[in-house]
């Protein structure tokens, strides 16, 4: 078994000169219009109805928040980070936006406490790693954990039109906690890449999986980063000409 430090305040990420560069980069993204992952250029094909929202689950650094603001500067954007340095950061960072909400915790098929580790290498914190999936952090030989509040979004009873899900191999417990959520809205979903979840959604609910390469959709494949998943209703928005086309049958 991995040891297990005492559970722990997530400390100040890096030294002052790697904030200057990740501020200079992010800005310059922003100059540019230019998302941090190829993927979020599928976001500017989303066009969110009134009283839609667009949910981010394992916001982190706010690379997807960002990817949003680009393409829907108004839309209501719900944000989970159960990180809670990281989630102190993203509400300093967006507090001027009135249209986010960022949620210091994190999502999953029930609602109570789950343990959110993140593995130490040569004595620096890796919580870019971090997981309330205790596989993902097995193989580690140290981690460090903190408690996190966890509930399921169905919860919310939200219209979600786009749920993006980057949660270290928990992604199949947020979308089992998302079932009605997806039965109701059918949203489009972008999910880092994960064998369960792909598997929960093609197969239990018959959902179609693409790949999006920065320009057009590629059916039955997956994105550098996240699989794009899309349900019976949603096909005709998502397949349109000069985006991609829908897979033979």
């Amino acid at each position: 078994m991995p040891a297990t430090l005492p559970a722990f305040r997530y400390l100040p990420a890096g030294r002052a000169w790697v904030r200057a560069s990740q501020h200079v980069n992010r800005l310059t993204r922003q100059l540019l219009r230019q998302p941090f992952h190829s993927d979020f250029r599928l976001l500017k094909s989303v066009h969110p109805r009134a009283g839609q929202v667009i949910v981010d689950v394992g916001a982190f650094e706010g690379e997807a928040i960002d990817a949003i603001r680009l393409y829907h500067p108004e839309t209501p954007v719900l944000a989970f980070e159960p990180n809670p340095r990281r989630s102190l950061v993203l509400a300093e960072r967006y507090g001027e936006d009135a249209n986010l909400s960022i949620y210091a915790c994190g999502l999953a098929d029930r609602e109570g406490e789950a343990v959110l580790a993140a593995p130490v290498e040569g004595g620096s914190l890796r919580d870019g790693e971090a997981s309330i999936d205790a596989r993902r952090v097995a193989h580690w030989g140290r981690v460090r954990s903190v408690q996190a509040k966890v509930f399921a979004l169905d919860a919310l009873d939200a219209d979600v039109c786009v749920l993006k899900i980057h949660v270290n191999g928990a992604e199949a417990s947020v979308l089992k906690g998302a079932r009605e959520t997806l039965t109701r809205c059918e949203p489009l979903i972008l999910c880092a890449h994960d064998l369960e979840a792909d598997a929960w959604l093609t197969g239990e609910l018959g959902w179609i999986r693409a790949g999006f390469d920065g320009a057009r959709l590629i059916p039955g494949e997956a994105g550098r980063r996240y699989a794009i998943y899309a349900g019976p209703r949603c096909e005709a928005a998502l397949w349109t000409p000069g985006l991609g086309s829908l897979p033979e049958t």
